[in-house]
């Protein structure tokens, strides 16, 4: 997450803005004599912001992805729990219902 600190730090503040205004970057790429050069720093902000959304939306997605896990595990037990808790109630043996066998 340090990292993640460094590179936000890295950004100009305009870019921060709740409402960004791309306008007046346009403007001074186009006015400035090295436009290359204009151009080379707006891509530079551009990919350290990408790299930050991308590592956020990874650790978000993770963390998604575990708790959908966690989720159907605890759903599967429910499931199991209440099969055996039948087969010892009736002193039937069944199978157990579809949706368990469809994970």
């Amino acid at each position: 997450m340090q990292y993640l600190r460094e590179d936000l730090l890295r950004i100009d503040e305009c870019w921060i803005a709740a409402r960004f205004d791309s306008l007046p970057h346009v403007v001074h790429i186009l006015t400035s004599k090295d436009r290359d050069a204009a151009a080379q720093f707006l891509k530079e902000q551009s990919d350290i912001i990408e790299d930050v959304v991308d590592e956020v939306v990874h650790s978000y997605h993770s963390g998604f992805n575990r708790a959908i896990q966690n989720y159907s595990q605890v759903s599967l037990d429910f499931v199991f729990h209440d099969h055996f808790k039948y087969t010892l109630n009736y002193g039937q043996l069944g199978r157990l219902p579809l949706k368990v066998l469809v994970v």
